[in-house]
């Protein structure tokens, strides 16, 4: 698709050529094209590999607290000096409807999955530290939803 789109900007801009500028105008406009189709690239790389990390610290969540039914993830936040490292903001609610809103931290380790790093207590009552084996019901913070 890209060798497509690459001939006919070609084509386009030996047309250009012909005037006195069209070298520096048909640069600038393959420039641009090739730059954006690079940036778009980069962020949907970027949005699978949030909703992966997010998908996988919902497992790891399964793995910390008992009884879990949903958990809605409002955003995450990519460590700055970290590439690895996320700080999710989730609402969580067991089998008995009741809910709580905190923030733990996950990283994307291979030998360390399935691991929540820390999270904010909130209410006890409802983090409950046991395992989940049910499945439960996800809300990424791009919308989707999806069980885990």
């Amino acid at each position: 698709m890209v060798e497509g789109l690459l001939g006919i900007l070609y084509i386009m801009s030996t047309r250009v050529l012909n005037n006195a500028f069209g070298g520096f105008f048909s640069f600038l406009y393959i420039s641009s094209v090739l730059i954006g189709i690079g940036g778009k690239t980069y962020m949907d790389l970027q949005a699978q590999e949030l909703l992966l990390a997010e998908k996988e610290s919902v497992q790891a969540l399964k793995n910390t607290f008992v009884n879990i039914a949903e958990v809605k993830i409002e955003r995450t936040v990519r460590s700055p000096w970290y590439s690895l490292g996320y700080t999710m903001f989730a609402t969580m609610t067991n089998t008995k409807g009741q809910s709580v809103s905190f923030e733990y931290n996950f990283e994307r380790l291979d030998y360390e999955i399935d691991k929540i790093d820390s999270y904010g207590i909130e209410d006890r009552s409802v983090q409950v530290k046991g395992i989940t084996t049910t499945k439960v019901k996800v809300i990424y913070s791009n919308g989707k939803e999806d069980y885990v």
